[in-house]
């Protein structure tokens, strides 16, 4: 009895192992050196709205959030706002949501590093984040840039946190 009972506590751990998957996305650390270097346009501002739609596939849901520039630390942008496209997001209640991927909330102040790239809703040039989750910051009420939603594998040390916004952009305007 006991050998049938360990060949089965075997066989179900086999089973679990052999067909199981990470439950989260891990990604390479990006130094705010690499971020600078891979990004167009670095900036600050305050999210002024966010919306959901379907790609163009109707495959997933995207989501696009309106950035009012405050500061462009890096590069040139002709207007005062500017949009910044990831996966995810709700529309009429369907949700899908993307393991390390970044989310926006109106009202919001962040410091994000931008490239420019086709849009999943539409095919239209967009911007996308440098490195997902890890291009952008948010900053609270005492200009303290923070990250987080991620998970990473690499050097922790190699990324900026918890630092105040203003040595942040010291650290971009370095690498440039």
């Amino acid at each position: 009895m006991t050998k049938k009972i360990v060949s089965f506590s075997f066989l179900c751990a086999l089973v679990a192992a052999l067909f199981s998957t990470p439950a989260a996305a891990v990604m390479k650390s990006l130094s705010t050196i690499e971020l600078t270097e891979g990004s167009e346009i670095v900036l600050t501002g305050s999210v002024n709205s966010v919306e959901s739609h379907w790609a163009k596939n109707k495959s997933a849901i995207i989501s696009r959030a309106s950035i009012i520039i405050e500061e462009i630390i890096k590069g040139a942008f002709s207007e005062n706002v500017i949009s910044v496209e990831y996966d995810g997001g709700e529309i009429d209640g369907v949700g899908f949501g993307v393991s390390d991927a970044v989310h926006f909330v109106q009202g919001e102040m962040v410091f994000i590093f931008l490239k420019s790239g086709m849009s999943k809703k539409d095919g239209s040039m967009i911007f996308n984040l440098i490195g997902s989750a890890q291009g952008k910051y948010a900053i609270d009420n005492n200009g303290i840039c923070k990250k987080s939603g991620f998970a990473m594998i690499g050097e922790p040390g190699t990324i900026d946190n918890n630092i105040k916004c203003e040595k942040l952009s010291e650290i971009v305007k370095g690498a440039l």
